[in-house]
């Protein structure tokens, strides 16, 4: 298995980067459309507060992509995650996924399952710690105000 490993030349930096770039570009991308998804109302209150950017950014845009940033965030979790799991089966990079792949090879239906159940178990605690994230930031978003 460590023949493998090194000759796919993949290490825990490389996986690191690929993981962060994809799921940053596309978490920005969430957050470019948060932007546009203010409301002319809020725009125009703005406006006629005198509102400079600094301060139009956090009292009006931020608590108003609140929302679609959570939404971002679970989908990059998920990516991230499914990456990672990937990468173990299909490189054999350490994780989950390695073990999973590892298991399945030898014929070890019961370490399969247990793979399985666990990478389900953090899917759902990852969930988790989002949705609490998203409650405690409920009050702030433009969402929980009404």
């Amino acid at each position: 298995f460590q023949s493998r490993y090194m000759i796919m030349g993949i290490s825990l930096k490389t996986e690191i980067i690929v993981i962060s770039l994809g799921t940053t570009l596309k978490f920005l991308l969430f957050m470019q459309e948060s932007k546009f998804s203010v409301s002319n109302e809020l725009q125009s209150y703005a406006k006629a507060s005198g509102f400079n950017m600094i301060t139009e950014y956090l009292y009006i845009r931020l608590p108003a992509s609140i929302s679609s940033t959570i939404v971002g965030l679970r989908y990059v979790s998920s990516v991230a995650f499914g990456t990672i799991v990937a990468l173990g089966i299909l490189v054999g990079a350490p994780g989950l996924g390695q073990g999973l792949y590892l298991a399945e090879n030898s014929g070890d239906t019961p370490k399969v399952f247990a793979y399985v159940l666990a990478m389900g178990i953090a899917g759902v605690l990852l969930n988790f710690i989002i949705g609490l994230l998203q409650n405690i930031l409920k009050p702030y978003s433009v969402a929980g105000r009404s």
